[in-house]
């Protein structure tokens, strides 16, 4: 409707449902701040996902992980999504572990970096 026209997001790569609108990590021209837009877009990669706390024994996991694998693509799951126009576009737990540990490792100047970036401080 032209309501809301974003300009941006904070994201990694360019979003499906907005083809022409730029990520962040698109805009950086150095390392530095390719850093900070990989950290401030390591969310968008988690979404809604499930977690679990320290300890959970690795073979539960593992069967969650595949459980959850069949449900995002069982296809009444997507029929009913479809319908509510409620987009399901997963990733995996690999994925998602991948990208926890390395925004874990941020260095404590980028994060000074980030805050002043977004706060002005």
């Amino acid at each position: 409707s032209g309501f809301l026209v974003p300009i941006i997001t904070v994201a990694m790569k360019r979003e499906a449902d907005l083809p022409n609108i730029p990520s962040l990590f698109e805009l950086t021209k150095n390392q530095a701040d390719r850093d900070i837009a990989t950290f401030m877009s390591s969310y968008a990669v988690m979404g809604r996902s499930f977690t679990f706390p320290p300890g959970v024994p690795k073979d539960r996991v593992k069967a969650l992980r595949v459980a959850f694998d069949k449900m995002v693509k069982d296809p009444a799951l997507l029929a009913d999504a479809k319908k509510r126009n409620v987009p399901v576009s997963p990733e995996t737990g690999k994925v998602l572990d991948a990208s926890v540990a390395k925004a874990m490792k941020i260095d404590a100047k980028l994060v000074k970096r980030t805050r002043k970036a977004i706060f002005g401080k």
